[in-house]
Protein backbone atom coordinates (compact mmCIF):
# COMPACT_ATOMS: atom_id res chain seq x y z
CA UNK A 1 0.00 0.00 0.00
CA UNK A 2 1.54 3.46 -0.89
CA UNK A 3 0.45 6.51 1.62
CA UNK A 4 0.11 9.79 0.17
CA UNK A 5 1.06 12.73 2.85
CA UNK A 6 -1.31 15.76 2.00
CA UNK A 7 -0.30 18.80 3.67
CA UNK A 8 -3.37 21.13 5.06
CA UNK A 9 -4.79 24.19 6.62
CA UNK A 10 -7.61 25.26 8.68
CA UNK A 11 -10.14 27.29 6.85
CA UNK A 12 -11.99 30.76 8.58
CA UNK A 13 -15.03 29.22 7.52
CA UNK A 14 -14.60 26.06 9.11
CA UNK A 15 -12.98 22.87 7.61
CA UNK A 16 -9.56 22.49 6.20
CA UNK A 17 -8.13 23.42 2.83
CA UNK A 18 -5.64 20.96 0.62
CA UNK A 19 -2.70 22.75 -0.21
CA UNK A 20 -0.46 19.80 -1.51
CA UNK A 21 -0.18 16.47 -1.95
CA UNK A 22 3.58 14.47 -1.61
CA UNK A 23 4.48 11.15 -1.31
CA UNK A 24 6.95 10.85 1.37
CA UNK A 25 6.81 12.86 5.21
CA UNK A 26 10.01 14.50 4.22
CA UNK A 27 8.67 16.17 1.17
CA UNK A 28 5.40 17.25 3.26
CA UNK A 29 7.66 18.89 6.35
CA UNK A 30 10.03 20.38 4.22
CA UNK A 31 7.21 22.23 2.01
CA UNK A 32 5.76 23.15 5.81
CA UNK A 33 9.30 24.58 6.75
CA UNK A 34 9.40 26.54 3.78
CA UNK A 35 6.41 28.36 3.80
CA UNK A 36 6.07 28.72 7.44
CA UNK A 37 9.80 28.59 9.31
CA UNK A 38 11.40 26.21 11.34
CA UNK A 39 8.97 27.42 14.27
CA UNK A 40 6.17 24.87 12.47
CA UNK A 41 8.10 21.39 13.24
CA UNK A 42 6.17 21.27 17.03
CA UNK A 43 3.08 21.44 15.22
CA UNK A 44 3.72 19.81 11.88
CA UNK A 45 1.29 16.64 13.29
CA UNK A 46 -2.02 19.18 12.95
CA UNK A 47 -1.12 20.49 9.27
CA UNK A 48 -0.21 17.18 7.41
CA UNK A 49 -2.96 14.02 6.76
CA UNK A 50 -1.80 10.30 5.28
CA UNK A 51 -3.81 8.88 3.22
CA UNK A 52 -3.35 4.97 2.19
CA UNK A 53 -3.62 4.25 -1.31
CA UNK A 54 -4.45 0.75 -2.69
Amino acid sequence: MNRIYVVVAPKLSGGEMELARYKTLDEAKAFLRFMCGDGIDMFMHHFIRTIQMT
